[in-house]
C-alpha cells in the first residue's frame, strides 16, 4: 500500500505545472518610477541578463540625462538572485497603498522561459522581496559607471 501512495504523490508532483521547476532567471528587466507630490526620483532603467543597461534620469536624481553601462558582475548577480528569490510569477500584478501622492513603480521582467511579468506598484506597497529588488535598482543609479 505505501509504495502506491508514494507513486501517486510523485506522479501528482510531476504533472502539476511549475511544481518541480526552478524559478526562471530574467532575460530582460525594465523599471520605471513615476512622479509623486514631493521629490521622488523619476527615472527608467533597462537591464539585459548579460549586464548591458540603459538608464534615463528625469527628475530628482543626482544627474539628468540618458546613460548606458555594463552592470558590475557582483551587483548583477545580486539582482538576478533577488528576482529568483522573489519568484516573480507568483506575485500580484498590482499593489497600492491606501493614500495619495505616492510614486508608482512599474517593473517588467522577461524571464528566460519566455514568460513576461509586469507589476505596477503604487506606494510602493508590494511584498518585501519586491521592495528588495527596488532597492537594488535604486542603488544601481549611483554605484555604476554610467556614460
Amino acid at each position: 500500500m505505501k509504495p502506491t501512495i508514494y507513486l501517486l504523490i510523485v506522479l501528482l508532483a510531476l504533472t502539476m505545472p511549475g511544481f518541480c521547476q526552478k524559478p526562471a532567471e530574467f532575460d530582460a528587466l525594465t523599471f520605471k518610477t513615476g512622479y509623486c507630490y514631493g521629490t521622488c526620483p523619476v527615472f527608467s532603467m533597462s537591464i539585459l541578463a548579460g549586464g548591458r543597461a540603459e538608464y534615463e534620469a528625469f527628475e530628482y536624481n543626482k544627474v539628468k540625462g540618458r546613460f548606458s553601462t555594463t552592470i558590475a558582475p557582483l551587483q548583477l548577480d545580486s539582482l538576478k538572485q533577488a528576482v529568483k528569490q522573489a519568484n516573480i510569477l507568483t506575485l500580484l500584478n498590482e499593489y497600492a497603498v491606501g493614500a495619495t501622492d505616492h510614486p508608482t513603480y512599474r517593473l517588467t521582467i522577461r524571464l528566460t522561459n519566455g514568460r513576461v511579468k509586469t507589476i505596477v506598484d503604487y506606494g510602493p506597497d508590494g511584498p518585501a522581496q519586491l521592495k528588495h529588488i527596488y532597492g537594488i535598482l535604486f542603488r544601481l543609479r549611483d554605484s555604476q559607471a554610467w556614460r
